[in-house]
């Protein structure tokens, strides 16, 4: 699903991911340039965040963790190996 991804422009950290659906229209929409401005300026520092709108799949953070290449503006996936996700589960109990 094509959502917006806000992230460090330096680091690529992910600070927000957001979409906008429509009741008009079946799934998500894109917004425009105005009105994303808009948004940005309440939920993020425009002067140290860029945005992204790019298909994000679902994942669970315990399986993968994500953030953008800054130089590519792509969206990175790096999978959690197995035993680091077993790891995780063993020490929230």
């Amino acid at each position: 699903m094509k959502q917006y991804v806000f992230y460090d422009k330096q680091s690529g950290e992910i600070r927000h991911v957001h979409q906008v659906i429509s009741a008009e229209k079946d799934g998500p929409v894109k917004v425009d340039d105005n009105e994303l401005g808009a948004f940005v300026e309440r939920m993020v520092d425009p002067k140290t965040t860029a945005s992204l709108y790019a298909e994000v799949a679902p994942t669970s953070s315990r399986a993968a963790t994500r953030r953008v290449d800054p130089e590519r503006q792509r969206l990175v996936t790096k999978r959690i190996p197995a035993r680091e996700q077993d790891r995780m589960r063993r020490t929230e109990g």
